[in-house]
């Protein structure tokens, strides 16, 4: 059962990250607080932009700017994007989150 071993990895990884002050302390640094806060934001916004954004500037720069520069724009482009939907995104899901919870009450 390959997967049991996987599962106990990632366990030991948790509890060595929960034990560790310095991996603790770099994590609650504020960017990478922020970057938590939004990662399922990201998550869910990420493809969009890759497979949407990114391919759009590319089609419209690579003729002017060359095969490569125009990828390189168009990932420093794509982070900044991404970024700014998911953090759109992140108070479309923090509205769902508190209504599912005020349904959960009145239920």
């Amino acid at each position: 059962m390959p997967h049991r071993q996987k599962v106990f990895g990632a366990a030991l990884v948790f509890v060595g990250v929960v034990q560790a002050t310095r991996i603790k302390a770099l994590l609650g640094r504020p960017l990478l607080r922020t970057l938590g806060d939004l990662s399922f934001s990201i998550y869910l916004v990420h493809w969009p932009v890759i497979f949407g954004v990114v391919p759009m500037l590319l089609q419209r720069m690579t003729p002017t700017l060359g095969a490569a520069t125009a990828p390189a724009i168009a990932v420093v482009v794509g982070v900044p994007v991404t970024l700014l939907v998911a953090k759109g995104f992140s108070y479309v899901d923090r509205a769902a989150i508190a209504a599912s919870r005020g349904i959960r009450r009145a239920l």
